[in-house]
């Protein structure tokens, strides 16, 4: 049965520990190329501790890298998506769906007044403020992972993205670290067994795609893409709420 801890488990797996064993992969890759039988040798060793140590602890550091980094991504954007979205000069998003968006919101948030365009066109940044009071509300009211299952399933693969993007340059600095250590082992004569052509041509490629998808694929467009679909379904769940208060959705 799918449970509010299940989801949070599942949330952080995605999120934290996915991007922490992308970024390691190399290494991993180098393990298992190298040592025959590597799950008993990290048992025996105790060395699946440490490797597990290892990888919760740079998925920490995902997270908080990620975090660090998105003030300056939606600055990059021109904002947070969800507070974009609200916009009236944001033409993303038909005016009808805006203003069913808009009208919710205004009649269930204790004491909100959204801007009007007008307000908007003067003080930009003080509509803002009163978007992000809403959607922080919206927030709170999406909490169940059960019933906002796929609200829930967007957030966690902006968070794999953004935490991703967080660890790139660990990642690559990794990837570099993994090819000179394959490049010794492979060469060294005291190494656990012998690699073929075959496998370390297989390893070295496997370096090489890795790197390129973190050069070109990782970056923040790539998160962006998430960031808007996750904006859209948060603001596309006041039809769902306005519907189960029955009544407290506006018109347009």
């Amino acid at each position: 049965m799918w449970t509010p801890k299940a989801a949070v488990d599942a949330y952080a797996l995605k999120t934290r520990v996915l991007p922490a064993v992308c970024a390691t992969a190399p290494i991993l890759a180098l393990g298992m190329l190298v040592l025959p039988g590597l799950s008993t040798v990290l048992e025996t060793a105790g060395g699946g501790g440490l490797a597990c140590a290892a990888v919760y602890l740079l998925s920490q550091l995902g997270r908080d890298r990620g975090k660090t980094i998105e003030p300056a991504l939606f600055k990059k954007w021109g904002g947070k998506p969800s507070v974009a979205l609200l916009r009236h000069r944001d033409e993303r998003v038909d005016d009808q769906t805006k203003r069913r968006w808009r009208a919710f919101l205004e009649s269930a948030v204790p004491h909100l007044t959204l801007a009007t365009e007008a307000e908007e066109e003067r003080h930009p940044a003080s509509a803002d403020h009163g978007y992000e009071s809403a959607t922080r509300w919206l927030v709170t009211k999406t909490g169940d992972a059960t019933k906002f299952r796929i609200l829930h399933s967007e957030n966690a693969s902006y968070g794999f993205r953004r935490n991703l993007l967080g660890l790139k340059w660990w990642a690559l600095a990794i990837n570099g670290v993994g090819v000179v250590a394959g490049c010794w082992l492979l060469m060294y004569d005291g190494s656990p067994r012998a690699v073929s052509d075959v496998e370390n041509l297989g390893y070295f490629a496997f370096n090489l795609v890795h790197g390129i998808v973190l050069l070109c694929v990782v970056r923040p467009a790539w998160v962006k893409i998430l960031a808007d679909i996750y904006a859209r379904q948060l603001l596309a769940c006041c039809d769902e709420l306005g519907s189960n208060v029955g009544g407290t959705q506006g018109g347009g």
